[in-house]
């Protein structure tokens, strides 16, 4: 975890650019003394404003005019969601698992992967959506084995906080009424007497949250010219027409040309021939098309993307860096797969039946609704879009403990069948973690 920490630091101290310009929301709204700008006043405006002011605060407390030092401060405030958002993640894992191998390799991914750290060092929203809905998350989690005031508390500060943040928390809560709809009535039928304080908190909860989060900008902006606060301007102009399911249609940078090509197809060989994105630049990698190679690539390897332009490089030691991240990307995804299916199992015995072992899995099925229902917005925001640029796994990761319970279990087992082999994966894989996120930090140092 140290690690992890040391990586998010060192990157946001050299780095000077994100993969969107969320810097001048925040100093357009420090400049025009603490006025909310118009979604329309630049392209980055039409998000929710919880970062930018924050950053803006910080920009005011500590006198900053230099855009150097601005973006140095922005990065440093995300550093800090991340460092929490990895203590959630280890505070879960404490929770969940007796093996203390699970527990270390499940952390050491989560703190060493490239796409949670760079993420986490950049200025943008992200960092936020993604703290505030995994406390979200946690706290609902916690709250349905053991309901205290503090929980329910932090639980509605949370929802409130990530729809404050970024649209995504909007889908985060609406999935926290359902889950605790359903854990009503799945309670109810095993006569159950302790449903009565998740309905409460359901009630107390939607009360604060649509009693605040609809009047905040943009939100009431969205909801008055739209109907919905779950659309923008600038979300509207950027959707394609319908991908068809066997013929191709035209879109801008492909992205998604047909869904059978998008969601049919894995290409590993190209992702290693490749290890990267080409942007704009003709001929492309076919795995660009490819969803599921997008969403692995971008995990794997920090430079995948290509994106934000400093970061660009496609020297001998990048690319070999970006092969090797490639493969043995492998080893985790494989943990991964094997994990769904399990967590999947224990989601289904834990809604037919009543189990309450020390590590209770009767709860998985909270947590896959988290991650079933973000990832269900990566599939809708990429077939809206259908460019490469939307096949981004951050819009899963405001459902991180989703994806850290499907991880954890595929660890689990994996090691009651070989301990000696979970290690070693788990130490080559988060070695070439370091290297990668290293060598980047390196090279914009030089530059």
């Amino acid at each position: 975890m140290l690690a992890g920490c040391a990586l998010r630091v060192g990157l946001a101290v050299v780095n000077q650019q994100a993969n969107d310009d969320h810097l001048i929301v925040s100093t357009w709204i420090r400049d025009s003394q603490w006025l909310i700008p118009d979604s329309r006043v630049c392209w980055e405006c039409y998000h929710a404003k919880a970062y930018h002011y924050a950053a803006a605060l910080i920009f005011e407390f500590l006198s900053l005019d230099d855009t150097r030092y601005q973006i140095l401060a922005a990065n440093l405030l995300n550093v800090a969601a991340g460092v929490l958002w990895l203590l959630l993640i280890k505070r879960f894992l404490e929770r969940s698992t007796t093996s203390r191998l699970s527990y270390l390799a499940t952390l050491a991914f989560f703190a060493l992967c490239p796409a949670f750290i760079t993420i986490q060092s950049q200025a943008t929203n992200d960092a936020f959506v993604i703290l505030f809905s995994t406390g979200m998350i946690y706290c609902l989690w916690r709250f349905l084995q053991q309901p205290t005031l503090s929980k329910g508390i932090c639980f509605t500060l949370c929802a409130v906080l990530a729809a404050s943040s970024k649209v995504s928390g909007w889908i985060g809560f609406f999935t926290a009424l359902l889950v605790i709809f359903v854990y009503i009535v799945d309670r109810m039928r095993h006569r159950g007497t302790d449903w009565h304080h998740a309905a409460l908190l359901a009630l107390i909860s939607a009360l604060v949250f649509f009693g605040t989060v609809p009047f905040e900008p943009p939100y009431a902006e969205y909801i008055r010219d739209f109907g919905t606060p779950l659309t923008s301007p600038q979300t509207r102009e950027e959707r394609q027409a319908p991908a068809k399911l066997f013929e191709e249609t035209p879109t801008l940078r492909p992205g998604v040309r047909w869904i059978a090509e998008a969601f049919g197809t894995f290409r590993l060989l190209g992702m290693i021939e490749t290890p990267y994105i080409s942007n704009d630049q003709h001929p492309f990698p076919e795995h660009r098309t490819s969803f599921w190679s997008q969403l692995y690539g971008r995990m794997s390897f920090s430079r995948f993307d290509q994106w934000p332009s400093q970061w660009q490089g496609l020297d001998g030691t990048t690319i070999a860096v970006g092969r090797i991240a490639i493969v043995v990307g492998l080893l985790p995804a494989a943990a991964a797969l094997l994990g769904l299916v399990i967590a999947c199992s224990n989601a289904a015995h834990g809604l037919l039946g009543r189990s309450r072992a020390s590590v209770d899995p009767s709860l998985d099925w909270v947590l896959l609704a988290f991650f079933a229902a973000f990832f269900c917005v990566l599939i809708k925001v990429t077939l809206d879009g259908r460019q490469f640029s939307w096949m981004k796994p951050i819009y899963m990761f405001p459902g991180s403990l989703g994806i850290c319970l499907i991880y954890l279990r595929g660890i689990e087992a994996a090691a009651r069948r070989n301990e000696r082999l979970v290690l070693s994966a788990a130490v080559v894989s988060g070695l070439v973690y370091v290297i990668d996120v290293s060598w980047l930090v390196y090279q914009l140092f030089r530059r």
